[in-house]
């Protein structure tokens, strides 16, 4: 019997997930007792093409996926991260 979403519920692609607890990330900030623990992923996946993504996790355990189609889109998201953690820490 399921009582509630798990861990990785809604997070569609288990092989990045993977990756992520298993590899470094291209570039990762923050903290999961901050805003959240984000990884920055512009790589690949042994048979199949580059992707970009980044891998979030928050303060309970759960995981979730956000995928790009280039390169210059990851970079925006990326920018837009940095710049929520910087307003964070000026509180």
């Amino acid at each position: 019997m399921k009582y509630g979403p798990g861990k990785y519920e809604g997070c569609g692609n288990y092989s990045l997930v993977a990756q992520h607890l298993s590899e470094s990330t291209d570039e990762e900030i923050g903290s999961v007792d901050d805003l959240g623990w984000y990884g920055r992923y512009a790589s690949k996946i042994k048979g199949h093409g580059p992707f970009y993504a980044v891998v979030s996790e928050n303060g309970q355990g759960f995981v979730d996926v956000q995928y790009f189609d280039t390169e210059q889109e990851l970079d925006a998201f990326w920018l837009n991260i940095k710049s929520d953690y910087e307003d964070y820490w000026e509180l």
